[in-house]
């Protein structure tokens, strides 16, 4: 009985797996390294300031800052009595040719009931400052942020204003806000 020699018998490797992850390893090391190189390109400088409160970050496509501000910045009437809950928050993207665009809000409390505020805001603010109606529950929509109360828009081609007034835990909250293009200071 002769026996026949056996083939040899292929061998295992569990170094492909190995090869695969270190591959995956290194790939995922260059883009972290490249995505450092690039933002290190973009951002020419963040500057932060907090005693002012301030940060703000130079790219060459523009600069974006964001700070706080006096809340006469927003440019609309304050309620009388009214104390300032959070002052002017600003965020301001210049943009190169002195283009700038920004947000500015700022929020008031009232002990004052909602009509009369409303009736207030109502008598001073001009006629461009439209009344916006709520749905069935009351809430309303201005420019994609649901509220409840009473809000009043103005809306030029680049700039909306807006005053928000609702009821909160028996407090009357204003909130005034300017979105929109802003003269080069």
């Amino acid at each position: 009985m002769s026996t026949a020699p056996m083939p040899p018998r292929p061998q295992r490797s569990g170094n492909w797996l190995w090869w695969i992850l270190g591959f995956a390893g290194a790939g995922v090391v260059l883009l972290m390294v490249c995505g450092l190189v690039v933002a290190g390109l973009f951002v020419k400088s963040i500057r932060v300031r907090p005693k002012e409160h301030e940060v703000a970050i130079r790219t060459p496509a523009g600069d974006l800052t964001v700070s706080s501000t006096s809340a006469s910045g927003v440019g609309l009437p304050v309620y009388p009595g009214a104390t300032l809950v959070e002052s002017g928050k600003n965020v301001e993207l210049a943009l190169p040719e002195d283009k700038r665009v920004g947000i500015i809000v700022a929020k008031y409390r009232s002990s004052d009931s909602l009509g009369s505020v409303a009736a207030w805001y109502r008598a001073r603010l001009g006629p461009e400052f439209k009344r916006e109606t709520g749905d069935k529950e009351g809430r309303i929509r201005v420019h994609g942020v649901m509220t409840e109360g009473v809000a009043y828009v103005a809306e030029d081609d680049d700039l909306a204003r807006v005053v928000a007034i609702s009821e909160k835990f028996g407090r009357v909250e204003i909130a005034l806000l300017r979105i929109g293009k802003r003269e080069a200071q």
